[in-house]
């Protein structure tokens, strides 16, 4: 998933000129860490309601456009 999150900051730069505009969204940014953070698989599944896997999932591919993000020089979250 980190490939995945990278790969989508590059396709953002590389259609960006053609005025693609999908994945710049800076305010969802602070809004999915504290998601995530709510719901890490430390506290019990009744209350989170996502599995150990889905979460490590998503953190994955958040994780990857944040370095991805760095890599090109670029704001993509």
């Amino acid at each position: 998933m980190v490939a995945y999150g990278r790969a989508d900051v590059r396709n953002h730069v590389k259609h960006k000129p053609l005025g693609f505009r999908g994945y710049n969204f800076p305010l969802m940014f602070p809004y999915i860490v504290v998601s995530l953070s709510l719901r890490n698989p430390l506290l019990p599944q009744r209350i989170t309601k996502l599995s150990r896997g889905r979460w490590v999932y998503c953190v994955a591919y958040e994780y990857g456009k944040i370095r991805g993000s760095i890599e090109n020089r670029v704001w993509c979250i």
